[in-house]
């Protein structure tokens, strides 16, 4: 991502990563000790995906992947989520997974809508034909900046 002048924009991503400031956009739920800023945008989100070869037709593909159910708390409160579309998931870097499709969960938290100070982050992910992956919680430090 590239902004006026040639330079990526505060808090984006590099290469698709955090780059560890408190400007970074993105919040992952699997990754405690992060800390943020309460004034920026923020995301928080998680993909999902599987392969065709797992299933016996991308249609019983598309169904698995709509019924997997993320859900994302902040300090036991529920977030509201989004999904985007499924979508091929290009070059997944996994060469096990030939033929993947993904889809994308979750939210946006708007400047000033995240408090200063420790927070958790709460991920609960049911995944009907798997089995439930569970819960799981986060902390992330929200600075004042």
């Amino acid at each position: 991502m590239v902004g006026p002048h040639g330079t990526p924009p505060p808090g984006a991503p590099d290469n698709g990563f955090t780059t560890g400031s408190p400007e970074d956009l993105r919040i992952y739920p699997h990754a405690s000790g992060a800390s943020h800023c309460a004034s920026g945008w923020h995301v928080i989100f998680l993909t999902w995906w599987d392969d065709t070869q797992y299933h016996d037709t991308r249609n019983d593909l598309f169904a698995y992947l709509s019924s997997v159910d993320i859900q994302f708390a902040w300090d036991d409160v529920s977030l509201v989520e989004q999904r985007t579309a499924i979508k091929r998931w290009v070059n997944s870097g996994d060469p096990d997974f030939q033929d993947a499709f993904m889809f994308n969960a979750g939210t946006f938290m708007r400047p000033g809508t995240m408090t200063v100070g420790e927070h958790t982050l709460t991920t609960t992910i049911v995944d009907p034909l798997y089995g439930s992956c569970g819960t799981w919680s986060v902390d992330v430090t929200v600075l004042p900046c």
